[in-house]
């Protein structure tokens, strides 16, 4: 769901090289499937340098590439830059499933379990159908129970010098750390990358059979005979590897402490016989059921690779297949969803809107909200790429009292603006860009502070008001400082300075007319 001024921006520009980043993110994607992740995010990056002209992201397929570098990145460890990929996908569309699961994996892999649920449950709202939203919600859940003692009767703590320093982040535990900060208390120095004090019986607990690997390079890293050989970039890929091993186990220990896994050993005599009455259970399913359910993952796999060629052929196999076994109209939701994304991922705005739409009805007919919200969406954002502007305002006017969020409605109202604003009316397009102004301020989201007041400003300008036009813009400029957005600060500088000499020529117009 982008902005339509948006997309058109830097698409022309010769350096914009749609072609190279097609062939660079094919090249990525066979690296990542390989296992190759670190070569991966270099080919990723380079996919992104060609359609990024003076280094401004211009088209909305680069944040595909975005969310797969950002999965690569938490494949190597850098969950940072992971979650940096995730946000920059989300900047001008903050329902894209793909980057709501890239920047909720990125926050569960940093640890900040609880915002990592609101990610996968806001992501499970707008695609239910993704398994990845609905097993994410189920491991946030464990962790944010592990991490704060799940049910504490079930077994007791182990308060002994090796456990305490996990249980408490005072006392004795800083006097632990102070200890293993300072090199001369242990057998490397800082630049090995020491992680935070634990004896070899707990981190051997945390790291299971990665704890041997642990151990092979810490000899390998004091062995004299590769400090005396100069073996300097050795010595840094040995350092790292433990860094990474160290940030894994403090990763784990926030995930499942101790005492958590202590429990989960406990109980699994208890599992296997509800496991046997699960798998009971589930002989009794519809196999059309289980079959329409694996077809619908697949899709979603299919999607998240980027592959929407294949997907659309399967998903209209899918569907005729649906027709020979008779399922309901409603039990095509989610399969129609999947063939409309992955059309309008192709280009295929029409044909993508025509399946979106009958989300929409399906919607309609069973009073699901949740289906209705996010077909309501899809379908009006495909409506708008399509050049089908009134039908995409119809749409979206539909969707506004289903918004969630005061930072959605902002969204929602900024794009039925925009596309007032193609039409030539003006005073709808402000009218709608003043909302959504209002809702972002309701929020202090400074993003589409900007993003909103620069409609207006443009609404304004179009309309002759430039002195409404100017205050608009300066509104927005502010908005840009307050994000440090520096580019954008420029580009309403220009547009200041664009807009002062059109005042200019109209003033000097309207002075020759009234000359005799």
């Amino acid at each position: 769901q982008h902005s339509l001024h948006d997309k058109e921006m830097g698409e022309s520009d010769p350096s914009f090289d749609l072609g190279g980043y097609n062939k660079l993110f094919a090249e990525g994607q066979s690296l990542e499937q390989g296992g190759d992740c670190a070569k991966a995010i270099e080919v990723y990056t380079k996919a992104l340098d060609a359609i990024s002209p003076q280094g401004i992201l211009s088209s909305p397929v680069g944040r595909v590439c975005l969310c797969a570098r950002s999965r690569c990145y938490l494949v190597v460890g850098n969950a940072p830059a992971a979650l940096q990929d995730a946000e920059a996908a989300l900047k001008d569309d903050i329902t894209y499933a793909k980057g709501l699961a890239a920047k909720a994996e990125a926050l569960y892999f940093t640890g900040d379990f609880e915002f990592a649920l609101v990610y996968f449950h806001r992501g499970h709202k707008l695609r239910s159908e993704m398994d990845v939203f609905r097993l994410g919600i189920q491991k946030a859940r464990e962790a944010i129970n592990n991490a704060i003692g799940g049910s504490p009767d079930i077994c007791k703590l182990d308060c002994s010098e090796d456990t305490l320093p996990y249980l408490t982040h005072s006392g004795s535990a800083q006097k632990t750390k102070a200890k293993a900060r300072d090199p001369r208390r242990t057998g490397r120095t800082n630049s090995a990358g020491t992680a935070k004090s634990a004896s070899a019986r707990t981190v051997k607990q945390l790291l299971g059979e990665l704890y041997a690997d642990r151990q092979y390079l810490e000899e390998l890293l004091n062995d004299p005979s590769l400090k005396s050989s100069g073996q300097g970039d050795v010595s840094k890929l040995v350092s790292g590897g433990i860094s990474y091993l160290d940030k894994r186990a403090d990763f784990w220990r926030q995930q499942k402490p101790i005492y958590a896994r202590v429990n989960e050993q406990k109980q699994r005599t208890m599992r296997s016989t509800s496991t046997k009455n699960t798998l009971r259970s589930t002989k009794s399913v519809d196999p059309e059921t289980l079959w329409l359910q694996k077809c619908v993952s697949e899709l979603e796999s299919g999607l998240s690779r980027g592959e929407y060629d294949k997907t659309a052929v399967s998903a209209k196999t899918v569907l005729r297949k649906m027709e020979d076994k008779l399922f309901a109209e409603k039990d095509k939701e989610p399969v129609y969803s999947a063939l409309g994304t992955a059309l309008y991922e192709m280009g295929n705005a029409d044909q993508a809107a025509e399946y979106f739409e009958k989300c929409v009805e399906i919607g309609r007919r069973t009073d699901s909200e949740d289906v209705l919200d996010r077909a309501l969406g899809a379908a009006g954002t495909a409506h708008a790429r399509a050049g089908n502007l009134d039908k995409a305002i119809e749409l979206w006017k539909e969707k506004a009292p289903l918004c969630q969020t005061r930072v959605e409605s902002a969204w929602l109202n900024h794009e039925i603006g925009r596309c007032y604003l193609e039409l030539d009316d003006t005073d709808a397009a402000v009218e709608y860009g003043q909302k959504a102004v209002t809702c972002a301020d309701d929020v202090n989201d400074d993003k589409w502070v900007f993003i909103a007041n620069v409609l207006v400003a443009q609404a304004r300008a179009k309309q002759g008001d430039y002195g409404e036009a100017i205050k608009a813009y300066q509104e927005a400029q502010a908005a840009a400082k307050r994000t440090a957005d520096q580019k954008a600060v420029v580009a309403i500088d220009l547009a200041l300075n664009s807009l002062k000499e059109e005042m200019v020529k109209t003033a000097t117009g309207d002075d020759l007319d009234e000359e005799p």
